[in-house]
Formats: structure tokens, C-alpha cells, sequence
């Protein structure tokens, strides 16, 4: 939460590195890998932050959420993440099929 408050703050080397603090405490921890992604997206670091939301996503399908509920909100935000990452990159057939994923995990989703 901090890292995120510090990122969204304009503070995103300090963030990073509380990050990369929570990576080595919760080596499972799949938010570690989306708050990457969104590093990576922000930055302009594309693979970066397709590899972060690809690790995420995978992480996130095993990982023990406190609900379900709570678990697809994080798999839709996975392949949001991924459906922009492609979006960058011009892969326009990759980005329709994770954007179409995240409108199945999120179909009231008006964007």
C-alpha cells in the first residue's frame, strides 16, 4: 500500500524500491508482479511490463485470495494490464482477446 500511495504520489523510485522490499519478504505474492507491470506501462518499458502482468496472472490463478470476489477483480485487472501492454505495442489481435477476457471477468465495466 505504501509503494502504491509512493508511485501515484510521483514518487516512483522510492516506490520501487518498496517494492522490490515486498518482492523478497512475499516471493508469492501476486501484487508484487501488477504493481510492476504498472511501472513498466508507466515507464514505457513494455516487455517489462508484459512479463510483470504475465507473472501476476499466473501467480494470481494460484494464489489464496480472501474471496473470489476479490480474486477476479485481480485476474480482470491482469489482463487489463496485458490488453494495454499489447495496446502499445501495436498488437491489436492480442490486445482484443485479453480486453475481452477482462470484460469477462468484469462485464458491467462500462470502459
Amino acid at each position: 500500500v505504501y509503494a502504491e500511495f509512493l508511485i501515484k504520489g510521483g514518487q516512483a523510485p522510492q516506490g520501487r524500491i518498496e517494492i522490490e522490499q515486498v518482492a523478497t519478504e512475499l516471493p508469492d505474492e501476486p501484487r508484487v508482479h501488477m504493481m510492476f507491470g504498472a511501472l513498466g506501462l508507466a515507464e514505457g518499458r513494455w516487455t517489462d511490463a508484459l512479463l510483470e502482468y504475465q507473472i501476476a496472472l499466473e501467480k494470481g490463478q494460484k494464489y489464496q485470495f480472501v474471496d473470489d470476489k476479490r480474486k477476479s477483480e485481480f485476474i480482470a485487472k491482469c489482463h487489463l494490464g496485458l490488453g494495454t501492454v499489447y495496446e502499445r505495442r501495436k498488437d491489436w489481435k492480442a490486445a482484443r482477446a485479453e480486453f475481452e477476457k477482462w470484460v469477462e471477468f468484469d462485464p458491467k465495466n462500462g470502459s
